[in-house]
């Protein structure tokens, strides 16, 4: 392969370097700026053009007050204030109300000692406000029931 001339590498555009042309054998890196595009100017526009007080809104939409534009402003930026007030649960003692749940976790099931739990039986002592989990691999009734023997069981 024979080594092209400066010419050669002169026609070439599209390259980014080439050699600099020294009465040494040396290589020179060059970096080829391509000129900028050429500005367009934007058209001038037509007479026909609506003016900013020609544009018509909705009819649906009314434009409000500015008084009203700042207190809505004031309601959409507002500190939500936290719900604290609750239905109170009226118990009497110990494993007088319980709260049961079953919660669905096929998406993501956990897997122990090769066996996959798709669901997690939730209790609640609402008196005590102790809770168990307890996984579970079907909601059959029959592995349901075995669960709540054991709680019953353990709540005594």
């Amino acid at each position: 392969m024979s080594t092209p001339t400066w010419e050669a590498w002169k026609k070439n555009k599209n390259l980014s370097w080439m050699p600099a042309p020294t009465s040494e054998k040396r290589v020179r890196k060059q970096v080829v700026v391509e000129e900028a595009p050429p500005v367009v100017k934007a058209p001038p526009k037509a007479k026909s053009d609506p003016k900013p007080e020609e544009i018509k809104l909705n009819e649906s939409i009314k434009p409000i007050s500015a008084e009203a534009a700042k207190q809505f402003a004031k309601e959409r930026h507002q500190r939500v204030k936290p719900v604290t007030d609750f239905r109170p649960v009226r118990t009497f003692g110990k494993n007088d109300i319980w709260a049961i749940d079953l919660i669905d976790m096929s998406n993501r099931p956990a897997v122990n000692n090769g066996k996959e739990y798709h669901y997690i039986f939730m209790c609640i002592d609402c008196f005590t406000r102790y809770a168990w989990a307890i996984p579970i691999v079907t909601k059959e009734m029959n592995t349901t029931f075995d669960v709540l023997l054991r709680i019953f069981s353990e709540a005594g």
